[in-house]
């Protein structure tokens, strides 16, 4: 074949660090390539506002605006022939989005100032606002609409019985129509490799067929898996001939809905900000946010996850997007734009500041710290299933969802010179402890529930080792980073190192954890050690 370089899948460079490189530039020049999209986004937008002092109030004049707003957004995205054709290994088909967005907004808000330079009140402000919004969205490739309206408030309060001392709080909701990919996405049917977690694996078949003494999967995967009309003891095996029967990919749809719900949000925050003598700031802020109708784009790995793993009683809201044919396989699944039912979170982000300055020879040097912290108290996600029953799964102290984050970033300034030093820190995660392995050892054993269970890494005790079980946690994670700025009146230049201490990224078992070559994926860990960098900008 004109043009074409074999490849050498056996290079030690391909299996070096967590990502790998091929062994010679022609092979990567040959395998890889790009892709390019066009997107015009076109904007008009026509508004008017009135304000002006409306009253007086002890603390002073009583401050208001109303006013309107009309929009219109146009996108178009042309996509090129590799992107459109899903010619891309592990891409599907993407055509764009085309489609229009047109909105009418009406918005008032009001600022008083209840109290001001009184005994025990230094300060007291209100602010209150609302808006009413009517949004209508047009897919051009089908020429379906989707129309929204809704209306969002805020309250907030801000006092301050003594000078250094402010406390705060908010109380508020909001509003998001779905956007223009989210309706005027292309419709496209692509195929992709997804695994059926009911296929039995061909491990459990010995010499008398499917060997139930070998199974390792969850009841609940086995339950419904039976519910889904399929059994997860022969699907996938050809028990005359004695061998896996060979399944093509999976049809994967997806499109922009005009059938979707506007996101809703209500929340409430409440906290203090305290100035301490000598430069020194504390503070901390309480919240309470509650999401209605999340508008999500779930894969087709999520949602035979969610289906078939996570739901018992086949339960899952996209059970009914997965089709299977008459033999059993999976058919398609319709990868849609979906509303999710609740999103909760809850947490409290902390903060410290310090500052001084000091003087050395005949140069001031300012310095300081900045401490910001978060603590997750709750991060929920509510559902209702097809028989009207609520299911809330918790996920905070979950992969991805550190119950404790924290950032430290301490620099000294002089003149046009600025050195930061940053430490940033994320604790330890665990699985969710449903999925949490039992005890056991690479020879396997039963476990309660009379299935069988093995780890990969020990002995078992009954061999002179210990029991162990796979690696669903990650352990804490700290990175150090470092950076040095020049600016002067029209430019700047900047150096720094990232992860200088070049700290390998935690590891884990993939079969519990997301993750390539052991390593945590999509977590925002550090994935490849010490990097250096060079920013450079002008203004003209």
């Amino acid at each position: 074949m004109v043009g074409c370089v074999p490849v050498n899948m056996f290079a030690p460079s391909l299996y070096n660090g967590i990502i790998g490189s091929f062994g010679t530039q022609a092979e990567k020049d040959y395998l890889w390539y790009e892709s390019v999209f066009n997107t015009t986004f076109d904007q008009q937008v026509m508004s008017a506002y009135a304000t002006g002092t409306i009253g007086e109030a002890q603390g002073g004049a009583i401050g208001a605006v109303v006013g309107f707003e009309l929009r219109e957004d146009e996108i178009i995205s042309t996509p090129d022939r590799i992107r459109d054709k899903g010619l891309f290994f592990g891409f599907a088909a993407n055509g764009g989005a085309k489609g229009k967005q047109f909105v009418k907004e009406g918005f008032v808000e009001v600022a008083i100032p209840v109290l001001a330079g009184m005994k025990y009140a230094q300060e007291l402000n209100i602010e209150t606002s609302a808006r009413y919004s009517e949004i209508e969205t047009e897919n051009y490739f089908t020429g379906g609409k989707q129309s929204s309206t809704g209306s969002t408030y805020s309250f907030k309060v801000g006092y301050r019985p003594i000078n250094d001392l402010l406390i705060r709080g908010t109380i508020g909701t909001s509003y998001r129509a779905p956007n223009l990919r989210e309706v005027a996405l292309r419709a496209e049917s692509a195929f992709s490799s997804v695994s059926d977690p009911c296929r039995v694996p061909t491990s459990y078949i010995g010499p008398e067929g499917y060997d139930p003494t070998k199974e390792q999967r969850e009841d609940t995967l086995l339950e419904n898996c039976r519910l889904a009309g399929v059994d997860p003891t022969t699907l996938g095996y050809d028990f005359e001939a004695g061998e896996p029967i060979t399944t093509s990919s999976t049809e994967i749809k997806t499109a922009g809905a005009t059938n979707l719900d506007a996101e809703e949000s209500q929340s409430i925050t409440y906290g203090f900000v305290y100035d301490l003598p000598n430069n020194h700031t504390i503070g901390a802020s309480w919240y309470d946010i509650t999401v209605d109708n999340a508008i999500i784009e779930p894969s087709a790995g999520f949602m035979v996850y969610d289906c078939y793993y996570e739901k018992p009683g086949y339960t899952s809201r996209y059970c009914d997007d997965i089709v299977r044919d008459a033999s059993g396989e999976f058919d398609y699944i319709n990868a849609f734009f979906v509303n999710r039912d609740e999103e909760t979170a809850r947490g409290i982000d902390i903060n410290y500041r310090a500052t001084t300055s000091i003087e050395i020879g005949d140069r001031l040097y300012d310095m300081g710290m900045d401490i910001t912290a978060n603590k997750m108290i709750e991060r929920t996600l509510t559902s209702l299933d097809d028989d009207g029953s609520l299911d809330t799964e918790r996920y905070e102290g979950e992969p991805g969802y550190p119950e404790w984050t924290a950032f430290i970033r301490n620099y000294v300034a002089w003149g046009d010179w600025n050195a930061t030093w940053q430490i940033s820190y994320k604790s330890r995660v665990d699985q969710d402890p449903d999925a949490l392995d039992d005890w056991s050892d690479v020879y396997g054993t039963v476990n309660a529930d009379g299935n069988a269970v093995s780890s990969d890494t020990c002995y078992g005790i009954a061999n002179g080792d210990v029991d162990c079980r796979d690696v669903g946690f990650i352990k804490s994670f700290v990175t150090h980073n470092m950076s040095l700025y020049y600016r002067a009146d029209t430019y700047s230049v900047g150096f720094g190192v990232r992860n200088v201490f070049d700290k390998e990224p935690p590891k884990v078992d993939g079969t519990e954890i997301s993750s390539y070559s052991n390593v945590p994926i999509g977590y925002g860990y550090s994935l490849f050690g010490r990097e250096y960098f060079l920013n450079i900008s002008k203004a003209f």
